[in-house]
């Protein structure tokens, strides 16, 4: 599992609805080769140069893959990552 304290960091790339700002909400992302469509988002909070979300997700091929991961959008480095997959 990656920690949000590691530098070793999953970089992702993720599909987002933006409102006010950008990435106001994730709505998709590709991890692994596969694409995972974000059925929930539990939490969301900033940190200095950062947007944090805890979601739940599901591999587009297959209703059964579900995950609960914590991506973060990087506004500095305008990068989203993966900081912990469970």
């Amino acid at each position: 599992m990656l920690d949000s304290s590691s530098r070793h960091h999953q970089y992702i790339r993720v599909s987002c609805r933006s409102g006010r700002s950008y990435a106001d909400r994730p709505i998709s992302f590709g991890l692994d080769g596969e694409r995972y469509d974000i059925d929930n988002v539990e939490s969301e909070w900033l940190e200095p140069g950062e947007k944090h979300f805890i979601v739940v997700a599901t591999a587009a091929n297959d209703a059964e893959s579900e995950k609960r991961c914590h991506i973060c959008y990087d506004t500095r480095e305008d990068l989203w990552r993966l900081c912990e997959k469970q």
